[in-house]
């Protein structure tokens, strides 16, 4: 074997020596922060309830007048509408 062969086998085998170690002491780090503080390594995907505002009924009852027209025109038009959208569909049918 020539020796810059050799040379790059034992490089390569040093570096990845020194990645294995690198690894371990990162796995024992965080393994040793688990134990010792384990609030640190916590995650909860839900946020805290204090991020939500507060209701005020006040508030809610002044905005329900704007929703009123909306909910008025949509409760006497659903039947016309029903009934068009039906008329097409059957049209549609029939092609």
């Amino acid at each position: 074997m020539k020796k810059e062969q050799y040379d790059r086998i034992v490089g390569r085998r040093r570096a990845a020596a020194l990645k294995r170690t690198a690894r371990a002491v990162v796995a024992l780090v965080v393994v040793g922060a688990r134990f010792l503080a384990p609030a640190t390594l916590y995650y909860s995907p839900y946020p805290p309830a204090d991020l939500l505002p507060a209701f005020n009924p006040l508030i809610g009852a002044a905005l329900l007048p704007l929703a009123l027209p909306a909910l008025l025109s949509a409760g006497s038009e659903a039947g016309g509408r029903g009934e068009q959208a039906g008329a097409r569909s059957v049209a549609h049918d029939s092609l």
